[in-house]
């Protein structure tokens, strides 16, 4: 029913198939399973999610549920982005939903025309922290894009922090707004490296990886559709596909035509087949190796990404050049775009709050006045309305996820708090020693908490225990921690703990969900709470 990967793309599909030769070839890989096509059709959901529970077990989570159709990533069309990939898959009930939505996502080839998709489901523990990125190799040029602590940055456009780099065999060079750059030489001549092996499978060709404590990771390869052309961005824009075109403005998605130029804020992945019915686009979120990029030069679609949408008019006249990125506005007069400065901001941790108000919570961050940064929307889905963009912290959802978890347990119990506040003084007077006692007297306090919430099913020891395992892995090694990303006792030390996973960080998610579904019978539902402690502080009237 559930397979390892294999060489053959009929059972496993394109993605999963070349993910196989990679690692066959020596090449790092997360660790991965298949739910093929013809157990979906054979089995019903239930006995899958069974058989997925077992066979995830010793699986680190999050999990990241992503398609490997039959029809995807192939040699004339890569349909990048267009089926869906699920992120922070953590107990049944997200399986469940995952294999719905990317199913129901296989859908979206009709929109190019396309039929008999075959969808087979490539489960991966998932990255959340590192150097992700896309190389596209071909001639003999390796073009790199790269970000940092943000899994879909890159491929969706959103990248808050990006490089651009051009390797050749001898040098390299990269571009971005800053005085830093992310990759580092040694990390560059690895991917030199690797790119000798990839070329095997595919040249040229076009893969996603991250870079995690050193260590390279292929997470896709496939063919190159369409190589690409460097040149500097104007002030403009950046321009990632060829061809001029002179069309109107058009913000509305169903006034189609080749004369018109659709501008936008992104393309959503059911909405990326629309860049063939303009005769140019320009979308404010994007990069040169994108998802919307690469569909922009596999239909020979002038584009322009990286600009924002708000100097434009519904109507007006413009030019486009997409390999250059420049803009010319012919119906107006003496007109400059305005440059953008980014203020970058800095991070630190003894300057958040936690305002609760009601059910509701609230992590804020002063500068100049407070600044809302995480909460909890009326579903229970965690959401960001700030993101730091200190590349050292800006982690996303779940690095504000993990400070709102331990805020809200220091309120009210004194062992969290001060295990907290220790941890972050050890970071900061650089205690490597500090820092290793701590990691194992961490372990112990899970260990001794999970026990009791175990046998108690009690929210209140369920959720100390998942505050200790923030401080644990989030805190000491993920977020705060990685302020010694460059530090070389550190980095062995998180390579031994990343030898051995604890139970705990994995069962305290499903025995979480037991206890919620226990006081959901009750009448307290947790998707009414975007304050975990508030939900405590009900469940205890309950007794």
């Amino acid at each position: 029913m559930i397979i390892e990967l294999s060489e053959d793309s009929n059972t496993v599909g394109n993605k999963a198939a070349n993910l196989y030769k990679a690692k066959k070839m020596g090449i790092n890989v997360p660790k991965s399973i298949v739910l093929p096509y013809d157990s979906i059709k054979k089995y019903n959901i239930e006995d899958i999610l069974n058989e997925l529970e077992n066979k995830l077990k010793d699986y680190r989570r999050p999990l990241i549920f992503r398609s490997s159709a039959n029809l995807e990533d192939l040699k004339d069309l890569s349909l990048a982005g267009v089926f869906e990939s699920i992120l922070n898959i953590y107990n049944r009930e997200d399986m469940k939903n995952a294999i719905e939505r990317i199913l129901n996502s296989s859908k979206n080839a009709e929109k190019f025309g396309i039929r008999d998709v075959k969808m087979n489901i490539l489960i991966q523990e998932q990255f959340t922290k590192g150097k992700f990125g896309v190389i596209f190799g071909f001639n003999d040029k390796i073009i790199i894009e790269v970000t940092v602590n943000d899994p879909t940055g890159i491929t969706s456009g959103r990248a808050k922090i990006r490089d651009l780099y051009i390797i050749y065999p001898d040098s390299y060079i990269y571009y971005n707004d800053r005085n830093w750059k992310i990759l580092f030489d040694y990390e560059i001549n690895k991917i030199r490296e690797i790119d000798k092996i990839l070329r095997k499978i595919y040249h040229p060709y076009d893969a996603e990886f991250v870079l995690y404590k050193g260590d390279f990771y292929l997470l896709q390869i496939r063919p190159l559709t369409r190589k690409i052309n460097i040149s500097k961005a104007s002030t403009y824009g950046i321009g990632v596909s060829y061809g001029k075109i002179i069309g109107r403005v058009t913000f509305d998605y169903n006034n189609i035509g080749k004369d018109k130029i659709l501008v936008t804020d992104e393309l959503a992945y059911d909405d990326i087949y629309l860049i063939n019915k303009f005769g140019g686009i320009i979308i404010e979120l994007g990069s040169l190796l994108s998802h919307v990029a690469i569909h922009a030069r596999e239909y020979n679609v002038p584009a322009i990404v990286g600009i924002s949408n708000n100097i434009f008019k519904e109507g007006e006249l413009i030019e486009i050049n997409g390999e250059t990125g420049e803009i010319g506005f012919l119906e107006r007069k003496g007109f400059e775009l305005p440059k953008i400065n980014k203020n970058i901001e800095v991070y630190n941790p003894r300057k958040l709050d936690l305002v609760i108000i009601d059910k509701y919570a609230f992590l804020i961050y002063p500068k100049d006045s407070y600044r809302i940064l995480f909460y909890r929307d009326e579903r229970g889905i965690d959401k960001l309305t700030k993101i730091s963009e200190d590349p050292l912290v800006d982690g996303g959802v779940d690095t504000w996820h993990t400070y709102s978890v331990i805020k809200e347990l220091s309120l009210i119990d004194s062992e969290v708090k001060n295990y907290y506040e220790k941890a972050i003084g050890l970071v900061d007077n650089n205690d490597i020693s500090g820092i290793k006692n701590l990691y194992k007297e961490l372990e112990e306090k899970i260990k001794g908490y999970y026990k009791i919430a175990e046998k108690s099913k009690d929210l209140y020891y369920a959720q100390k225990t998942y505050a200790f395992i923030r401080i644990h892995s989030n805190i000491i090694i993920s977020e705060y921690g990685q302020k010694f990303v460059n530090n070389k006792e550190f980095l062995e030390f998180v390579k031994e703990t990343e030898k051995y996973t604890i139970p705990e960080l994995i069962k305290i998610y499903d025995l979480l969900d037991e206890i919620y579904k226990k006081y959901r019978k009750k009448g307290i539902d947790k998707k009414y709470y975007t304050s975990d402690l508030v939900l405590l502080i009900d469940v205890d009237k309950l007794y």
